[in-house]
């Protein structure tokens, strides 16, 4: 996807905010008249939906719902659903406030999981991950697909850089977003009325992040041991305001020839997103 754009450094905003103040002036009447649910799962204090909420709650008119096991309340506009997604209850409170027509929605509840090597690995344990982070995006995409599609949304999915790449102890968790990957390819092709998208969100700072070094770190190899310290120390790790701005304006924006892909969240791309 690359053109002749400026690539702005992971830890600089600066010309993404550029591009997105150029586009947000552009469509601000299309975006607060139109854009008037979204719903995102996973919005607990202090993870990457926090910051997606927050970013949308300041620059849109949108009504926000959120999904997450704890309470959560992020002021007007913000409607909170608490629950587990894989609940039958839990969904059928989601559909009840989306109602018929839903803009975006953003699924990014998941979990991290016990890592292990496959000899000690406990393969119920696998399946919960799984169950979380791939088979209820599965369930609740089927959910509320008439609602997507009534609206032309946008369904953007948390995948991760550890779907494609190799760590050891992790067979629960890159497998399970390497499934989500494939998942939303398939819908991509499937649903030609909406937008799907699997972002990276790179390696956030996050509880995710500290659970790794504080309680897991032990379980991985020397090097994998060595680059999640590292990644903290060296001030590596992705601000999740950037993160959440980034989901942020993929719900608003998403182009129709992205959909189905796995992409990062600082694509060159996403400069200056339009609704066109």
């Amino acid at each position: 996807m690359a053109r002749n754009v400026p690539y702005f450094d992971v830890m600089s905003f600066s010309a993404y905010d550029k591009c997105y103040k150029l586009y947000l002036n552009r469509h601000a009447n299309y975006i607060l008249i139109t854009m008037t649910k979204i719903l995102v799962t996973g919005t607990s204090a202090g993870g990457i939906g926090e910051y997606i909420v927050r970013y949308l709650l300041k620059n849109t008119h949108a009504e926000v719902i959120g999904v997450a096991r704890r309470a959560a309340e992020y002021g007007d506009r913000y409607t909170h659903i608490q629950g587990d997604i894989t609940n039958a209850e839990t969904l059928e409170k989601i559909k009840a406030a989306v109602g018929d027509k839903l803009e975006g929605a953003i699924f990014n509840a998941g979990v991290l999981g016990d890592l292990a090597r496959i000899e000690s690995s406990d393969v119920d344990g696998v399946k919960k991950v799984f169950e979380i982070n791939y088979f209820a995006p599965i369930l609740l995409t089927k959910a509320l697909l008439p609602a997507l599609r009534a609206a032309k949304g946008r369904a953007i999915y948390t995948s991760s850089l550890a779907s494609d790449h190799v760590i050891q102890g992790w067979t629960a968790y890159s497998g399970s977003k390497a499934a989500l990957n494939s998942f939303v390819g398939i819908l991509g092709a499937e649903e030609p009325e909406i937008v799907a998208l699997a972002i990276d969100p790179g390696v956030v700072d996050t509880p995710m992040q500290t659970s790794i070094r504080e309680e897991q770190l032990h379980k991985l190899s020397k090097e994998d041991q060595k680059q999640f310290s590292e990644f903290k120390e060296r001030g590596l790790l992705v601000n999740p305001e950037d993160s959440g701005k980034a989901f942020g304006n993929l719900v608003l924006g998403a182009k129709k020839e992205w959909s189905g892909k796995f992409l990062p969240w600082n694509d060159p791309d996403f400069n200056c997103l339009t609704l066109s």
